[in-house]
């Protein structure tokens, strides 16, 4: 597999970069890169009309060897839709009919190329974006990735062929809804429903991994050809007739410009106050459809809150830094929430009490270590559902103290490390993790100091394995790492020094 550095720039225009890259020593993909990351990669009239010239390119000179092309965005965004500044004076039915063909035929055209067209995408996928995540053949999305269909919010429908393939994916029902309601998705949702084939738990190798999956599938083009030719559903010109005829009535409607103008003044407003709040006024008037601080403007919803996760063996002193980040964020004027795993849900109190051997097993036995990481998986899934998640949509801070890499350090010393990556393998990566690292020693004088009963994992033995084990996850998953050896304070103002930059650079600042 070839390294990124080598793909091969062939153009550059309009915000578009057309690209290729060798997958092994017969098959190449082309990649078409949107790179507008100053609007989160929204996209205007002359990006559409530059894309749709960069598909006639690859159209009109088909190769053989071809067995992909891949869509994706610059940055940290896929496509955050239109570009509403650069659009908002292009108000004309003709205009809208016009942006509706482009996107339509370009898309279709990718869809019947004989090779994949292959769609990976990371951050904000919204509106129009959605319309182009989900017209891949097949769609690579990261963790990191959220996706909505926000047309409705604005007046419109879809008008890129979407309405339709919604349905195909997820039922008329459920496609409805999402349209609709403009529920916004994670990224394991999307994976759940089908709109999504494959999650990447690492947003920075989000193309590296597609490149190597692709590698693999053209082993064998013509089988690739044949079953994407044999699964080509060609019947859905009544259905995109209809939304190319309501697409463009709506755009020009009064209802979509006024809502429009709402969203301008509410964003206006906001941008206003949080000025008021923070020492450099950041001034952003970009109207793309989902940059983060559009999103929140749109639908009155804050900003995405930040889920920072703390790791370390017993007696690191995890569960301490975490109350104290919680303290601090608040003190920043943050709305910060701690949480732990095991849980305090229910699932988490039978780990715990199958832990501390509370909770037997068949035969009055201590339960044997498959049943506790089915457990710790179990408890994770409800705890990220129903507790975590929420909280970080409604623009709460979640600090967790240890989370799936727990399961990595401790399940994966009694079981198949794979078989435990695969249980929590669906669970997206925090936004920061730090591993406070303590020499086993010093962890187990702690541990000693407490006076508490022992559970499974906290013999002085076993601490050392799992320590180690520590080490080498957490420089597999980029941890920051802190001196846990140090006094508490000491710890705590090394945890503040990693955490700050992201508040003074205003990662998901609340106004």
């Amino acid at each position: 597999m070839e390294e990124l550095s080598e793909l091969k720039e062939i153009d550059r225009s309009h915000g578009l970069i057309l690209s290729e890259i060798n997958l092994n020593e017969t098959s190449f993909a082309t990649v078409i890169t949107i790179s507008r990351p100053e609007v989160k990669n929204a996209l205007d009239l002359q990006t559409m009309r530059g894309l749709a010239e960069y598909v006639d390119k690859i159209t009109l000179k088909p190769s053989a060897h071809r067995t992909a092309v891949v869509l994706h965005g610059a940055g940290d965004s896929f496509i955050s839709g239109g570009d509403l500044k650069a659009l908002h004076h292009l108000r004309d039915t003709s205009i809208a009919r016009e942006m509706s063909s482009l996107m339509r035929q370009s898309l279709e055209k990718l869809r019947d190329l004989s090779g994949l067209f292959v769609v990976a995408a990371e951050g904000p996928i919204i509106g129009g974006g959605a319309e182009v995540f989900i017209a891949g053949d097949y769609r690579i999305i990261s963790s990191a990735a959220r996706l909505r269909f926000a047309q409705s919010s604005l007046g419109l429908s879809t008008g890129w062929g979407g309405g339709r393939r919604l349905a195909q994916l997820v039922g008329k029902s459920k496609a409805l809804a999402l349209l609709l309601e403009g529920e916004t998705l994670s990224a394991t949702e999307c994976q759940r429903l089908g709109l999504a084939h494959q999650l990447i738990s690492k947003p920075d190798h989000l193309l590296a991994e597609t490149f190597q999956w692709l590698s693999q599938q053209s082993q064998h083009p013509q089988a690739l050809y044949g079953i994407k030719r044999m699964l080509r559903d060609d019947d859905h010109q009544e259905v995109d007739q209809l939304e190319a005829e309501l697409f463009p009535s709506l755009w020009s409607s009064e209802d979509h410009w006024r809502a429009i103008d709402e969203r301008r003044a509410r964003k206006t407003t906001h941008i206003s106050e949080r000025s008021k709040t923070q020492s450099t006024p950041q001034h952003n008037d970009d109207l793309s459809i989902s940059s983060k601080a559009d999103l929140s403007a749109a639908d009155d919803t804050p900003p995405r809150g930040l889920f920072v996760v703390y790791e370390g063996i017993d007696g690191a002193g995890t569960t301490t830094q975490a109350e104290r980040t919680v303290e601090w964020f608040n003190q920043q004027g943050r709305a910060a929430y701690l949480t732990q795993e095991p849980s305090r849900g229910i699932i988490g109190t039978l780990t715990r009490r199958a832990l501390s051997g509370e909770m037997l097993g068949h035969g009055h036995r201590a339960l044997p270590a498959e049943s506790i990481a089915l457990l710790f998986a179990a408890d994770r899934a409800d705890h990220w559902h129903n507790e975590i998640e929420p909280r970080l949509e409604r623009g709460e801070d979640v600090i967790c103290d240890r989370y799936l890499y727990s399961s990595l350090a401790y399940q994966g010393l009694e079981l198949p490390e794979s078989w435990v990556r695969s249980l929590n393998s669906l669970f997206p990566q925090p936004d920061i993790l730090l591993y406070v690292e303590v020499t086993p020693k010093v962890a187990a004088q702690r541990r000693d100091k407490r006076g508490l009963a022992a559970d499974r994992y906290e013999v002085d033995e076993l601490q050392v394995q799992i320590a180690q084990r520590y080490s080498t996850i957490c420089r597999e998953f980029d941890a920051h790492w802190v001196n846990g050896d140090l006094s508490i304070d000491e710890v705590t103002t090394a945890c503040i020094d990693i955490l700050s930059p992201l508040l003074e650079m205003g990662h998901h600042i609340q106004s």
